[in-house]
């Protein structure tokens, strides 16, 4: 009679196990299979270019990002000669040939890398350097009158003597202003800056 007992009740045990194992593995299937239910409806909706869906969000600031040179590989510009009015946007000019003789007056200088770069004397007058990666820089007696900057880095930079008369280098939008070598420059506002020479 106790052999019956247990055996009846083994089997009421392994039938409650195998159901419980079925629902499991049926709960599993239909959690995974949602899943990808709804990544396939979010690719269709992104894949469509219309700014709905994970996608097109995606492609819109991939498209911002690239128009305003952020992550942007940096331009091989050694061929471009560095003369009044180039277009220099996004070039890493740290090695151009030309840069003892550069005259970068007007040019478009967005996004453009010369940091630690020797550039004393050189004109950037009327140049438009937002965003352009100055520094470490030796600028003494350059000219940046009529020049426009924003977010310029001009950390470490040395401006002694430079002329900004003009500039539009406002140094509340420019960065690690306070790092930079003003001593005896022309400021944009026609002060001459002399506390700066220690």
């Amino acid at each position: 009679m106790e052999d019956r007992r247990f055996d009846a009740l083994t089997r009421f045990l392994a039938h409650l196990i195998d159901r419980r194992e079925g629902l499991f593995v049926a709960l599993s299937l239909s959690l995974v299979s949602l899943l990808n239910g709804d990544q396939a409806t979010a690719k269709k909706k992104g894949g469509k270019g219309k700014g709905k869906g994970h996608g097109g969000g995606k492609k819109k600031n991939k498209k911002r990002k690239k128009k305003r040179g952020g992550g942007a590989a940096p331009r091989d510009c050694n061929a471009i000669p560095l003369q009044p009015g180039a277009d220099l946007h996004e070039c890493d000019l740290r090695q151009h040939p030309g840069l003892g003789s550069a005259n970068f007056t007007d040019a478009k200088l967005e996004d453009t890398i010369l940091s630690g770069a020797n550039l004393a004397g050189v004109s950037f007058r009327g140049a438009r350097l937002w965003r352009a990666k100055l520094n470490d820089a030796l600028l003494t007696n350059a000219t940046f009158a009529d020049s426009a900057a924003g977010r310029t880095d001009i950390f470490g930079v040395d401006f002694s003597n430079a002329d900004l008369s003009g500039a539009t280098l406002d140094l509340e939008t420019v960065l690690y202003a306070r790092y930079a070598i003003f001593c005896n420059a022309t400021m944009p506002n026609g002060d001459v800056a002399a506390g700066d020479c220690g």
